[in-house]
């Protein structure tokens, strides 16, 4: 080498070089797809899963009695459970004329229920006046404050009753022949 050269060069310091993503962002990403990888797996394994059979629905007619039943039995003697009672009735009464002849009765007052009955085919005409009546007696505790008895509390179970039993819809072919013999379809 030449004299007029300089010597070695000294070591240059060290030069942090960026990864381009923060190591935060990049456990995030991680911890995304791990969440993602065992949402799949949970989802193909339920899939694979036999699943139970959905029980069949309730028929409308043994939910709503069912539901007066209920009523019956939290029924109490304070004036204003009465109240209660025959808002509770005559709500059941009317989801049940609902569901059963496709009549909005939950959304008519009774003398509007009074005049579209005559347009339902299903409808039998003997019981009119016993829903009505029923209905009427309900608005009357419900609306004008009328305090029943006892015994028309009962009565008034017994009406709402009468009246599902008699309109429920008639059971089809299947449900008959599945039937035990003896046994009432219900």
């Amino acid at each position: 080498m030449p004299p007029t050269t300089p010597d070695i060069r000294d070591i240059k310091p060290v030069v942090e070089v960026p990864l381009g993503v923060p190591w935060w962002l990049v456990a995030l990403g991680v911890l995304v797809a791990l969440a993602i990888l065992a949402a799949l797996v949970v989802w193909a394994r339920r899939r694979r899963r036999p699943r139970a059979p959905a029980a069949p629905p309730e028929p409308v007619d043994a939910h709503a009695l069912r539901l007066l039943a209920q009523a019956q039995r939290e029924l109490g003697d304070d004036p204003e459970e009465a109240q209660r009672y025959y808002f509770r009735i005559s709500e059941i009464v009317r989801a049940y004329v609902e569901a059963r002849f496709a009549l909005n009765a939950t959304d008519l007052t009774t003398e509007e229920i009074a005049g579209r009955l005559a347009g339902v085919a299903e409808f039998p005409g003997t019981e009119r006046p016993r829903l009505l009546a029923l209905l009427t007696a309900a608005d009357t505790v419900k609306f004008a404050k009328r305090e029943p008895t006892g015994t028309e509390r009962g009565d008034t179970y017994e009406q709402a009753v009468r009246f599902v039993t008699t309109t429920r819809p008639a059971p089809r072919a299947s449900e008959a022949a599945a039937a035990p013999i003896g046994a009432a379809v219900v």
